[in-house]
């Protein structure tokens, strides 16, 4: 069986960055199908979502020009407290159950951390470079905001259960990866699922010669929100967004 029919793929048009307001015509639909994919498998392939190809484009190879500079040179942009910045192989865990730490490297961006940013600019970051992120980033965002519209508006929905086996996602041309975090599953007390993700090393000696190059962008509620079950269970107990946050960043880094 195919990846593509057990992760959905989800046409994004009813609501696609070009729109001013969802098709009314179609927009039950997506939210219905956004919403089954994140309350079964908690992950969703979308298409048509209105980032320009060329904008994406742009972010890739900027970051690979970066990523193949010489590790001396990368070494000044190094990640701080404000979370921007270059990390190194083995620096962050994603998995606190593993011994080791991640075998790879990532830049992360934060716009709003100015001064990080004109740290790195004095030390001679490319503007090229920060310019392709800033500008995904704001693509990204606005796409983020209407997933979680969707989201909210399906929340009405049966809730169907997973089976948990790891599956692979091989990587479909315009489309962007979706799932849910387990702060959101958290969040809606479990109606929404937060599935385990991983990236295995090649095991064969010819696919050890290809890199593997990705762009996330994670969302994240208002530091000063206070995460509540939205169903009013208290499945959770109540916590502070950006205390989750802390404690994430705690058993990652």
């Amino acid at each position: 069986m195919e990846n593509e029919q057990l992760i959905p793929v989800v046409d994004f048009s009813a609501y696609s960055l070009d729109r001013d307001q969802p098709d009314q015509e179609t927009f039950q639909v997506l939210i219905q199908e956004v919403f089954k994919a994140f309350s079964t498998i908690g992950f969703v392939y979308l298409v048509n979502t209105g980032i320009p190809r060329e904008v994406v484009k742009e972010a890739f190879t900027k970051s690979e020009n970066f990523f193949k500079l010489p590790a001396d040179q990368k070494k000044p942009f190094t990640r701080e407290k404000d979370n921007f910045g270059f990390v190194s192989i083995e620096l962050e865990g994603l998995n606190p159950e593993r011994p080791h730490k991640d075998l790879k490297e990532a830049f992360n961006y934060v716009p709003s951390t100015i001064s990080a940013i004109e740290k790195a600019k004095k030390h001679g970051i490319s503007p090229k470079f920060l310019d392709s992120l800033h500008l995904l980033f704001t693509q990204a965002e606005r796409l983020h905001q209407r997933i979680v519209e969707v989201m909210g508006r399906g929340l009405n929905l049966q809730v169907k259960q997973r089976n948990g086996n790891y599956i692979a996602a091989k990587p479909i041309e315009d489309a962007v990866v979706v799932n849910i975090g387990d702060l959101m599953q958290r969040w809606t007390a479990d109606k929404l699922v937060s599935t385990k993700h991983r990236v295995l090393m090649p095991f064969s000696e010819e696919g050890t010669k290809f890199v593997r190059q990705s762009i996330a962008f994670f969302g994240h509620p208002d530091d000063e929100e206070q995460i509540v079950c939205i169903d009013g269970s208290n499945k959770y107990p109540p916590i502070g967004s950006n205390e989750y946050l802390q404690y994430r960043f705690s058993l990652t880094y």
